[in-house]
């Protein structure tokens, strides 16, 4: 997996992508449906104006993106793929909230490629 990202991402929010590529393949591999996880352009536009309306932590957009999508993450699957990445076993709450980053990472990224959003880096001069 190493290099790998997924559609559209630039690494720029999120440098390592590894633990929602296992997820996504290991759903795959057991026949789940895991598409609800893939944004939509409907998602991506409501989350584009929701960026747009003014500054926006990334924390927050975590946040948001979980009220979204977390129900949709299996917890078994979400902790298999974290022991498979990270070598260390995780409580469910603590695997998906990673997922949640990477994902909330995705999804910004792939906004901002496409040109719809210009993200601030606070660290950057």
């Amino acid at each position: 997996m190493a290099g790998e990202r997924p559609f559209l991402s630039t690494s720029s929010l999120v440098e390592n992508y590894n633990l929602l590529l296992t997820y996504m393949k290991k759903c795959k591999e057991k026949s789940k449906d895991c598409t609800s996880l893939i944004p939509s352009s409907r998602f991506l536009g409501e989350l584009q104006e929701l960026l747009e309306r003014g500054p926006m932590s990334f924390d927050r957009v975590i946040e948001l993106i979980g009220e979204k999508v977390s129900s949709a993450i299996s917890c078994d699957l979400c902790v298999e793929a974290f022991k498979e990445v990270y070598k260390v076993p995780v409580a469910c709450e603590e695997a998906k909230k990673t997922l949640l980053r990477q994902l909330a990472g995705w999804y910004v990224e792939m906004l901002e490629a496409l040109g719809y959003v210009k993200v601030k880096y606070a660290w950057k001069p």
